[in-house]
């Protein structure tokens, strides 16, 4: 792919294509529609409990107010539609019981809840490693690579990948830029699955890098991945509600990397970029 895009004037060719009618790679494909798959059969099952264990239950907001809600049907982004628009529009993370929580999952018990904003730290971090996971869709489909790695930082967030060769052209971040602004113009959601082990390695079976992670770092029987546009990542979360939440994003530079910063490893392709809620 990337050949075939230098062949046509590197970032040029890029620009041609929008979001979505970039051509899957292969593997990218068969991830996605297992990930559709596994998706399907949890929706039916997190239905049929909504349905057998709702119930009404009692949320503690910060000032001491409390609301009612109902269990596996009433989302922290409900409560806060219904606190105040302008919470509802700068929410991007809620904390439910001391723990970072998506706006869109359901609660599942009594408790506190605190509805949190870009200006809180915790925010911050999921607005930048949202942002990172729009980069790394982006990537996936144009470079064809394997991504390793897509943090948040202090002050924005990357995503490193592997690639044969293992560096880009800097003028290639234009192109990359207007596509990942494309995906989030389309309000791509950010959707979370917990799966098996044995489905997480499934998933991630042609990614050396994701499996080495799965091996040492998933200890336990369930782990989450969350699903943005093309994009099936092993992540812990939480995440924004969709890529809408993003209205400035600039990718600031690329750079060369190593596999867990060790020389001696492989060497990676680096994307640093930096997002907002709002334009300045």
């Amino acid at each position: 792919m990337l050949t075939a895009v230098r062949a046509l004037g590197g970032a040029a060719a890029l620009r041609c294509r929008a979001y979505g009618q970039v051509p899957l790679p292969p593997l990218v494909s068969e991830r996605l529609a297992l990930f559709m798959q596994l998706q399907s059969q949890r929706s039916a099952w997190l239905e049929e409990r909504a349905q057998r264990d709702s119930k009404p239950i009692r949320v503690s907001l910060p000032d001491g107010r409390e609301l009612d809600a109902q269990a596996w049907k009433t989302s922290p982004l409900d409560l806060a539609a219904r606190l105040g628009r302008s919470l509802a529009d700068g929410a991007v993370v809620a904390r439910v019981n001391g723990v970072l929580w998506d706006l869109g999952r359901p609660l599942e018990q009594d408790g506190t809840l605190e509805i949190l904003g870009f200006d809180s730290s915790e925010g911050k971090q999921v607005f930048w490693h949202s942002s990172a996971h729009v980069l790394g869709s982006v990537m996936e489909c144009l470079y064809r690579g394997s991504l390793c790695l897509g943090p948040s930082t202090d002050s924005g967030f990357f995503y490193d990948m592997h690639l044969d060769p293992s560096s880009l052209p800097s003028n290639d971040l234009p192109a990359l830029q207007e596509l990942c602004t494309q995906m989030i113009r389309e309000r791509q959601p950010f959707e979370r699955l917990e799966v098996t082990r044995g489905e997480l390695l499934e998933l991630f079976k042609h990614n050396k890098f994701k499996l080495q992670i799965i091996e040492e770092k998933i200890t336990t029987q369930t782990a989450t991945v969350y699903r943005c546009g093309s994009l099936v990542d092993l992540c812990r979360g939480p995440h924004l509600p969709h890529t809408g939440k993003i209205k400035a994003f600039k990718l600031l530079k690329s750079s060369s990397a190593q596999w867990r910063g060790d020389p001696s490893l492989q060497p990676l392709h680096r994307v640093i970029g930096v997002s907002f809620p709002r334009h300045s």
